[in-house]
Order: C-alpha cells, then structure tokens, then sequence
C-alpha cells in the first residue's frame, strides 16, 4: 500500500510541476502552439491520464 501512495505522490508532485511549467512556457511564448509548450502540455496530458488510472484501479480494487 505504502508504495502505491508513494508512486500516486509522485505521480500527483509531476502533474503539479508540469502544470507551473505550461502557465510559464505560456507566459514566455505568448503562444499556446509554441513547440515547447505542446511538449510539455503532451507530457502533463500523460501523466493526469496515468494518474486517473491508478485512481480507477485503486477503486475497482476496493470492490
């Protein structure tokens, strides 16, 4: 259990500092289509569908 709450963490830590990052890159470039932005807006996209997965898994898990 504990290592599966670590990883959410993780998982929770990484969403949180690519959604900082994508407001500074957005503010930087002035634009929403700017190369660096999209990466890094694919990345965060990754990682909230990752963490809604292990949401789900948790949960079907408790049933």
């Amino acid at each position: 259990m504990l290592i599966k709450r670590t990883v959410r963490h993780v998982v929770q830590r990484r969403i949180e500092f690519l959604r900082k990052k994508l407001i500074e890159m957005t503010e930087e470039t002035g634009s929403f289509t700017d190369d660096n932005v999209i990466c890094i807006s694919r990345m965060l996209d990754r990682y909230i569908i990752l963490y809604h997965k292990m949401k789900k898994r948790k949960k079907m898990q408790r049933v």
